[in-house]
């Protein structure tokens, strides 16, 4: 699935020094944008249903991280284990980088898998679903936070998934995953999917 992108990741890190990084502490200090929100029982929420202080006080949190050399190196060797897992179809490789109380969710499709038997449902009904899917690397961002990817998917819809009978159709579409780094546990707490190209009717 990954091998050649994980390869020139090796490489570049071969060639590439790790430069230390100052605190952005204008940008920290500075007031977020409010989003746009709707009222509910006259309370502004964002379309995510969580209060705009929430979802400011987690960003700020993620801003003040530091970044660390070996704390990047740490979270990117347990995305390559994962990825190297999911290519050989491991599923205890999988659920082995992912913390207890991990949360996988398609947030477009209202979609929310929790725990590991909610990551071993989520990966089961995929992998049978999709037997040949495949993800095309194009996009990867490491950080303190986590890691976010956005690849190419291509997928034969051979068997039924979240209640759509299956099409036999060959699928193409893109998606952007957040894997959150659980600082605590040094495990992701999860995948949050964003898929474009394709929705649940269409499947």
């Amino acid at each position: 699935m990954r091998e050649k992108n994980l390869a020139q990741l090796d490489e570049a890190d071969r060639r590439a020094e790790h430069l230390p990084l100052r605190p952005l502490r204008a940008v920290e200090e500075q007031a977020l944008a409010p989003a746009a929100n709707k009222q509910r029982r006259g309370r502004p929420v964002n379309r995510l249903g969580t209060p705009p202080a929430a979802a400011g006080e987690q960003a700020r949190e993620q801003l003040a991280r530091p970044v660390d050399p070996q704390l990047y190196d740490e979270i990117r060797e347990l995305w390559k284990r994962h990825s190297i897992a999911e290519e050989n179809r491991d599923l205890p490789g999988l659920i082995a980088t992912l913390a207890e109380d991990c949360v996988y969710e398609i947030p477009a499709w209202k979609q929310r898998w929790q725990g590991h038997e909610g990551a071993t449902e989520f990966y089961n009904g995929l992998l049978t679903a999709f037997p040949d899917v495949h993800f095309a690397l194009t996009e990867i961002v490491i950080g303190p936070q986590g890691v976010c990817e956005e690849a190419g998917v291509t997928a034969t819809h051979a068997r039924d998934w979240l209640g759509v009978a299956a099409t036999g159709q060959h699928l193409e579409f893109s998606v952007v995953i957040f894997f959150p780094w659980d600082a605590e546990r040094r495990l992701f707490a999860g995948e949050r999917i964003h898929v474009s190209g394709l929705s649940p009717n269409r499947v």
